[in-house]
């Protein structure tokens, strides 16, 4: 995937973008339980794990998440510049397939969508989701934040937004 993300984080093509993505989605569980590793605020859990070399990976992929964000939303605008923003909203089965809805689809999604359980929901309200998962939603008050606190997985950028 290195291949792939460089410093100016370019766009690709149609077809380097579904390897791209087919070599995301198989290895991100891995990169996830990777990083949780470094995350782990009881250390005695991982103590006897030689974490060495999965620290030289961690480090190597610091920043695959955004920087593979960047590299996908780029490609599709310039692989699908009639859709414009609207490709942001594709999903990766129809990018694979080249099956591209219709803009009106698009343009649902676009307003506001939940994906979970492997389902697609669009104009569903937070009530109707809570209830088809079983779940609820909290709501927290955010402050402007100007200043964060706590203890570090990995050294790296954090960005206040």
């Amino acid at each position: 995937m290195q291949f792939f993300i460089d410093e100016k984080e370019d766009a690709i093509n149609l077809t380097s973008l579904k390897r791209f993505l087919q070599e995301l989605e198989a290895g991100y569980p891995w990169f996830e339980a990777m990083w949780w590793f470094f995350q782990m605020s009881d250390e005695s859990k991982v103590a006897e794990l030689d974490l060495e070399n999965l620290g030289k990976i961690r480090k190597k992929t610091d920043k695959l998440c955004n920087s593979s964000d960047t590299v996908i939303r780029k490609s599709l605008k310039k692989i699908y510049p009639h859709l414009e923003d609207l490709s942001s909203v594709l999903r990766t089965e129809e990018i694979l397939s080249g099956n591209i809805p219709d803009k009106n689809v698009l343009l649902n999604r676009y307003k506001g969508y939940f994906f979970g359980g492997g389902r697609l929901l669009i104009q569903s309200d937070k009530l109707e989701i809570a209830q088809i998962f079983d779940i609820h939603f909290k709501n927290e008050e955010v402050k402007n934040v100007e200043y964060l606190s706590g203890n570090i997985a990995q050294q790296g950028m954090a960005k206040i937004c």
